[in-house]
């Protein structure tokens, strides 16, 4: 996946009206790190967090007019590996 694209599609998507969805759906995410990512989205979506739990699951969630998210994290995993998020800011995405 190339990031200037995504960027590019997304524009034209918000620029069109459409409504927009994240999801994160990764077992190795502490709930530090959902909760980072679910207040960013917080901040951009200009919605509130909430912080949800259903059938052992556990997630925070974002729901503005036109941009959602629902961050899922594994309360087992205690800590998050750098080495595994690429931080170079390259066109492609792992």
């Amino acid at each position: 996946m190339q990031k200037e694209k995504l960027m590019q599609y997304l524009s034209e998507a918000i620029d069109k009206g459409l409504r927009i969805s994240v999801a994160s759906f990764s077992s190795n995410v502490n709930k530090e790190v959902a909760v980072e990512f679910a207040a960013r989205l917080s901040d951009l979506a200009e919605a509130p967090v909430r912080e949800i739990e259903s059938e052992g699951s556990k997630w925070f969630s974002v729901k503005g007019s036109n941009l959602e998210g629902d961050f899922f994290f594994d309360t087992r995993v205690t800590g998050f590996m750098e080495e595994d998020v690429d931080l170079s800011g390259s066109a492609e995405i792992a």
